[in-house]
This record gives C-alpha cells, structure tokens and sequence, in this order.
C-alpha cells in the first residue's frame, strides 16, 4: 500500500513538475514565438462589419480576410475567435487570443493597456438614426436615447461628455443597436462612419429605413490592431507582413470587395 501511494505520490510530482516546466517555457517566449511555437495566430473580433462578422457560420470581414494573409506569411494557422468586445482586455490577456484585429480605434485609454500596429484606416464617429425621425442632430437635445456599442469609441466619447452620458443606451454589438433603433427603443446610434456608410447604407433596404445625420461627432479616428503590450515582436512581425501584403497589391481586391472605391485605407 505504501508502495502505491508513493508511485502515486512521484506521478502527481512528475505532472506538476512538467506542467510547471511548461509554464515556464511560455512565459520566456516572446509574443512572435509563442505564436510560432504553438502553430497558431488567434485573431479576437466581434460583430463589426464590414471588418469583422459572423455570416451563415462564417467569419468574414476585410480585417479577417488580411489577417488570414498575414498568417501565411508568418506560417502559422490563421484562427479567428468571437470576444466579448465590452472584455476585449480580459481577452487578450488571459490569452484567449493573440491580437485584437476588428476596426479597433486607437485611443489613450487603450494604449495604457495594449500596444498597436501602425494605423491602417480612418474613419469618423456619425449619427445613424430612423429615415421618419425630425432628427437633424444630436446637439442640444434633451429627451433623446443614443445607443452605443459598450466600451466603442463612441462610447468612450460620449461618456466623458456631460452633455450625452446620461443619455447613452449601451448594446454588446452594434447590430443589437440597430435592432433597438429598428424597435423604437433608441432615437438614434452614434457608431464609426465606416460601419453607417459602407456597410448599412449599401443595402437597397437600408435607404428606406435610415439616414445618416450631416456632420460628425468627435475628431478623425484610426484604427489599429492590438496587442499584449509585452508583445511588440509580434506586433512588429505583423506590421511588416501587412506592408509587405499591400505592396504586393494583394490588399486591393479585399479593400475594393468590402468598401469599393471609397474608404478610409492608410497604408
């Protein structure tokens, strides 16, 4: 008996002693080799198209169709991984994924958190509401109901502004907005001009039932993609398989597929 309980006692040392060993190991990889060394580039995004959004099972979007290129170039498994996008930090680095790659504005806040890419897009904050509203802006009005994506730039924005805070309704996506903007249950959705203009607003459907309001909310934004801030290797490695995509004109017929001739591409 006492045989058995010390093998077992010298087996559970083993597992613990090669989990730990394991631990180690990754923990003293850089970002760029613990991708390499696990064989896979987990891409976090949610529904934002025309960036990133699940369609009939499938994941498409501009960011998700570059990323997959980018992958091939770093030879590794592209994979791309649905978040909680009001979490997006607790997703990262809990290393759920290994980028967050969705139309993600870069902002002051977010940069005490994470590290990004060189900006590839830029876009504006407008105001999307119903085509029977007597809306003509958000400014100076009082009984209103703004819908917002949580933790969005827009709301970032806004909160911060003591005259929309109390007036913000905040959705997990911006498609759940738009379903409260459908319902009667918000006035209008404050969301990146990108999302209003080249995926809402192409719909034949769309014209009969939205309107984007004249002018913009806010400054220019740019998006970027995120990282672990202790990960600038792999930032790196991903900044130059982007330059070296859009130099081969392999970037073009993505960008022309999702936006057309119009958009707010940087690179």
């Amino acid at each position: 008996m006492k045989k058995i309980i010390r093998k077992m006692f010298l087996l559970m040392l083993v597992i613990i002693g090669g989990l730990f060993a394991v631990g180690c190991n990754n923990e003293d990889l850089t970002g760029l080799e613990y991708v390499k060394d696990k064989g896979t580039f987990i891409v976090g995004f949610t529904d934002f198209p025309p960036f990133g959004y699940v369609e009939d099972g499938k994941y498409l979007g501009f960011d998700l169709e570059v990323a997959k290129l980018v992958c091939e170039k770093l030879d590794v498994t592209f994979e791309a991984q649905y978040i909680n996008w009001d979490a997006q930090v607790f997703e990262i680095y809990s290393k759920k994924v290994d980028c967050i790659w969705n139309g993600m504005t870069i902002t002051e806040a977010r940069c005490e958190n994470m590290i990004f890419s060189k900006p590839y897009f830029q876009t504006e904050l407008v105001v999307l509401t119903t085509v029977s509203s007597n809306l003509t802006t958000i400014q100076g009005v009082n009984d209103i109901k703004i819908g917002v994506e949580a933790n969005g730039t827009a709301d970032l924005n806004l909160s911060e502004n003591d005259d929309y805070s109390d007036k913000l309704e905040k959705f997990t996506t911006v498609s759940d907005a738009l379903l409260a903007l459908e319902g009667g249950q918000i006035d209008v959705i404050v969301v990146d001009k990108t999302y209003a203009n080249d995926y809402v607003m192409q719909k034949e459907a769309a014209l009969e039932k939205y309107k984007i309001l004249d002018g913009t909310v806010g400054d220019i934004e740019e998006y970027g993609i995120a990282f672990r801030k202790e990960d600038s290797d792999l930032r790196d490695a991903v900044d130059t398989a982007f330059d070296e995509l859009v130099a081969e004109g392999k970037v073009a017929p993505i960008l022309a597929k999702y936006f057309g001739e119009s958009n707010g591409f940087t690179r």
